[in-house]
């Protein structure tokens, strides 16, 4: 009687085997190819646990469904015309799914050459055309055979060990990337598996995991992340945002509770610690300034997280559509210049100084815009008003709207009492947008919309449809 081999044929356990090659050979000729290209080595893996892509993987487990069974017979010109067309579905469908279903994309070929809506390119798929050919003629046939000389019981615990993990992992990711969608669109979980995910699979993790991920669609009536401009937000996240009715923390869990409500443009208190260094603080209690690592150490009304700009950097790089808007309270140019020599500091020595376009910095008054320019190019400016004009001298506002529209400023903010229809007519003379602070009524904040106001600062509004 003849022995039975492991995988024999063309079976499915040898086709989930070329399914986990596929993902591990994804994952890391994406690290490379992204290493040569840029210069740093990045997470390309596209599961949860263990280096696996799964596009690969499909394309791989894909081309050998449809193409295995007469391989031999088939000639080369076939063999690379049908791979090309299974690769280039393949792309395109996974890059399809994750827009729209789980809000995300992984990569944006818009601006290649001969790209297909952005999710794959004429190009990509000759190559996957090549590498296809390469899969059946050479590898396959090759591998095929050494599967089958695995001992029988090794394979099979082996094959079912690996399989349990994968189907796990696979469940574990995408109903993480659902979660995250539903989550972005301001759905509360309804189970306690959906509690667990927003704790151990929140979006903070999920960037991290899949750095190269972007989002989509930032659930405030803009566009795409990359076309997002910090100005179509009509709400600014105070001080973060509130957590657990708490507001003035601008601690990671203020961020995070923000975030996951669909907020995306953000005010953040900052100054400095006894050592110079650079803190995310409303205000120093009873004038106890402390250093940095003491600020640290200390968790904000005894249990949420303390930030330093450092952390806020972290922030700009793992969640990609957001923006900050500075409050750096201070007005004499001595600590003006500490404060944003200290943020470009920070951002040259970790080599993100792009992270600085993302920031929208507010000046207090006309002077201090020329300090913070002298120090480093923003390119985004507003003009906040609560130690410059308390609104009883509308002459003097607009000597402000005049100076701030040749500056190529955009945009003032004020307190929501001063708002008023000469306010507004002078704004839209100089086409400046006006933001008003802080409102946490959603009927007066819908008011003050109406009124003209483009937006407003908030510690508890998430959306005003």
């Amino acid at each position: 009687m003849k022995n039975k081999k492991f995988a024999e044929g063309f079976c499915f356990k040898k086709l989930f085997i070329f399914f986990v090659i596929g993902c591990l050979f994804g994952t890391y000729y994406e690290e490379i190819l992204w290493f040569i290209n840029n210069g740093i080595w990045t997470n390309r893996q596209g599961m949860i646990y263990g280096p696996f892509s799964p596009i690969y993987g499909l394309g791989v487990f894909l081309f050998i469904v449809l193409l295995g069974k007469n391989n031999d017979k088939r000639n080369l010109l076939k063999t690379f015309i049908f791979s090309c067309l299974i690769g280039g579905f393949s792309e395109y469908l996974t890059s399809f799914i994750a827009d729209r279903v789980f809000g995300v994309e992984f990569w944006d070929y818009s601006n290649l050459f001969l790209n297909i809506n952005g999710r794959t390119t004429i190009p990509y798929i000759l190559a996957w055309g090549l590498m296809g050919s390469i899969l059946m003629k050479l590898i396959y046939p090759f591998i095929s055979k050494y599967i089958e000389k695995i001992p029988l019981k090794i394979g099979n615990i082996l094959y079912y060990i690996l399989f349990v993990f994968i189907v796990l992992d696979l469940v574990i990711t995408y109903s993480a990337f659902g979660r995250m969608a539903l989550r972005n669109n301001g759905v509360e979980p309804f189970t306690i598996i959906g509690k667990l995910y927003d704790k151990y699979y929140n979006n903070e993790f999920m960037y991290k995991k899949f750095p190269i991920m972007r989002p989509n669609d930032l659930h405030n009536g803009t566009d795409k992340a990359s076309n997002f401009n910090w100005e179509g937000s009509k709400i600014i996240g105070h001080a973060f945002f509130n957590i657990d009715g708490e507001a003035y923390t601008n601690s990671k869990e203020a961020f995070l509770n923000g975030y996951n409500l669909g907020v995306r443009t953000f005010e953040v208190d900052m100054e400095l610690s006894k050592d110079n260094k650079l803190v995310l603080i409303h205000n120093w209690e009873n004038d106890n300034i402390l250093t940095e690592e003491e600020f640290l150490k200390t968790k904000i009304k005894g249990k949420y997280t303390p930030l330093a700009f450092t952390d806020l950097l972290d922030f700009l790089a793992s969640y990609p559509d957001i923006w900050i808007v500075t409050d750096t309270k201070y007005i004499k140019e001595e600590l003006v210049k500490k404060e944003f020599e200290e943020m470009v500091r920070i951002a040259k020595e970790t080599s993100r100084t792009e992270l600085l376009n993302k920031l929208v910095i507010q000046i207090y008054n006309e002077e201090m815009y020329d300090t913070v320019k002298n120090i480093y190019p923003f390119n985004n400016i507003i003009f906040t008003l609560y130690q410059r004009w308390d609104g009883s001298d509308i002459n003097e506002f607009e000597k402000i709207c005049k100076w701030s529209s040749e500056h190529n400023i955009k945009a003032v903010t004020m307190w929501t009492n001063i708002l008023r229809k000469e306010v507004k007519d002078l704004a839209d003379k100089y086409n400046l947008d006006i933001y008003v602070y802080t409102e946490n009524d959603i009927n007066f904040a819908k008011e003050h919309i109406l009124n003209g106001a483009k937006g407003i600062y908030t510690d508890t509004i998430y959306k005003l449809e």
